[in-house]
C-alpha cells in the first residue's frame, strides 16, 4: 500500500504510519475537532473497490464500536473517503504482546495478569456473540501500564469471502496460521471455543517463549494443527507445575468439545494454580525454549481413525477421488457331483440327432435360395 502519510480522511489528518500488513496499515492521526491523537486502520484500496466487503465491514465496525470494556480498544469512528475506508481507533503507544515476547520472557505472575485481562476481554465479547477469529500477540496491545487492549474484533469476519492470495484468506478459512484452531482450517462453523484455543497457543507463547507449532508453510502448520499434539510443557520446564500443564493442554485439545467451554473458566482456573503459588516461584522471568527442547518435548504423532484421517485431508487440501464402481462379481457356481456314465453317453446321442438337424435345415435353406439369384437385392435402407 502507498504511504498515506500527510492526507485528510474527513476531518483525521494521517500522520506517520505506525503499522503495515498484506490488507491494511495503520497511521497515527489527528483529529482536530477534538484536539487528541488516534490510530486509524486504513483497509487497502482493493478491498475498497469491493462492495460486498465495504457493506460487511460497515456492518461489522458498528458491532465492534458496541462493545466497550476495559481491555477491548475502542472503536470511535469509521468512514469512506473516496477509494478508501477507515477504522477510527484509540491511540495506545506501548506496543504488542508480540514484540515484547520476542524481546524477554514474563514471570508467571506477568503470564497470569495477562491472561486474565485477555479472558476478561474475550469473555465479555463472547457474551455478547462477538467472537474474535484471528487472536494473535499482535493483536494484543500495551498501554503504558501494561493493560491490555485487544484489537480487530471483527476483522477475519469482515475479510472473509474477499479475493485475496493468501491461503488463509479465502472463503471462510481465515485468521493466522500458527494460531488457528483446526474447526477453523476445515472451514467449519467458528465460537467461543476457536477464540480459547488461539488464547491458548498465546499462553503457551507466554510460559515457554516460543510456539507449540512451527512449519515452513501454511499446509504444514495446518496438519499439525490436525495431528501433532504440542510439544509437552514439563518436559521443556520441570519447573512449571503439572496444574499448569494440565490447563495449557487443556485448551489446545483438537475437538471444540474438550476445551474450555468459556474463557473465564480458562483464566480462573490458570489464577487458581498461580495463587497457590509462593511469590517467590512467581515473580522470576521464566526461560525461554530452544529449539532443540521443543523437538525433544514433542511426542509421537496422535493416531487417528484411517477413515477418519483421509476425509480430513480431502475436505481441506483437495478434492475427493471419485473412483469407479468395482465390477460385478461372476456367478457363484455350486459344486455338484461329477455326471455318471450313463449320463454322459445320453448326452453324446442327443448331441449327434440336434447336429444332423441342423444340417438338414441348412441343405433346404440352400435349395431355396439358389432359386431367387435372378432377382436384384432390395435397396437397403440408411438410418
Amino acid at each position: 500500500m502507498a504511504d498515506l502519510t500527510g492526507q485528510w480522511l474527513g476531518q483525521y489528518k494521517l500522520g506517520q504510519r505506525i503499522g503495515q500488513g498484506g490488507m491494511a496499515a495503520v497511521y497515527r492521526a489527528r483529529q482536530e475537532t477534538m484536539d487528541r491523537d488516534v490510530a486509524i486502520k486504513v483497509m487497502s484500496a482493493e478491498l475498497a473497490q469491493n462492495e460486498e466487503f465495504v457493506a460487511r465491514f460497515e456492518r461489522e465496525a458498528r458491532v465492534i464500536a458496541r462493545l466497550q470494556h476495559p481491555h477491548i480498544l475502542p472503536v470511535i469512528d469509521f468512514g469512506r473517503a473516496g477509494n478508501l475506508v477507515y477504522l477510527v481507533m484509540r491511540l495506545v503507544e506501548g506496543g504488542t504482546l508480540s514484540a515484547r515476547l520476542q524481546t524477554t520472557t514474563l514471570s508467571l505472575q506477568q503470564t497470569n495478569q495477562f491472561l486474565q485481562q485477555i479472558g476478561s476481554a474475550l469473555e465479555y465479547a463472547h457474551q455478547r456473540g462477538v467472537v474474535h477469529r484471528d487472536l494473535k500477540p499482535n493483536n494484543v496491545l500495551l498501554d503504558e501500564m501494561d493493560n491490555i487492549y485487544l484489537t480487530d474484533f471483527g476483522i477475519a469476519k469482515m475479510l472473509a469471502g474477499t479475493s485475496t492470495h493468501s491461503l488463509t484468506a479465502t472463503g471462510s478459512v481465515m485468521g493466522t496460521p500458527a494460531y488457528m484452531a483446526p474447526e477453523q482450517w476445515r472451514s467449519e462453523a467458528v465460537d467461543a471455543r476457536t477464540d480459547i484455543y488461539a488464547l491458548g497457543i498465546i499462553l503457551y507463547e507466554m510460559l515457554l517463549g516460543a510456539l507449540p507449532f512451527q512449519a515452513d508453510t501454511p499446509f504444514a502448520m495446518m496438519y499439525k494443527h490436525f495431528d501433532s499434539p504440542p510439544p509437552t510443557p514439563r518436559l521443556i520446564n520441570p519447573d512449571l507445575p503439572d496444574q499448569i500443564e494440565g490447563v495449557l493442554l487443556r485448551a489446545l485439545a483438537k475437538v471444540p468439545e474438550e476445551r474450555y467451554a468459556s474463557a473465564k473458566q480458562f483464566a480462573d482456573d490458570f489464577n487458581r494454580v498461580i495463587v497457590s503459588m509462593p511469590s517467590e516461584a512467581v515473580i522470576h522471568p521464566l526461560p525461554r525454549a530452544t529449539p532443540d527442547q521443543i523437538a525433544r518435548a514433542t511426542p509421537a504423532r496422535q493416531t487417528a481413525p484411517a477413515a477418519e484421517a483421509t476425509v480430513t485431508r480431502q475436505a481441506v487440501a483437495a478434492p475427493p477421488i471419485i473412483t469407479s464402481p468395482p465390477p460385478p462379481a461372476a456367478p457363484t457356481r455350486l459344486a455338484g457331483p461329477p455326471p455318471t456314465p450313463s449320463l454322459v453317453r445320453s448326452l453324446w446321442f442327443w448331441g449327434l440327432i440336434g447336429v444332423v438337424l441342423i444340417a438338414v435345415v441348412a441343405i433346404g435353406i440352400l435349395a431355396l435360395s439358389s432359386g431367387d439369384d435372378d432377382h436384384p437385392p432390395a435397396p437397403s435402407q440408411t438410418i
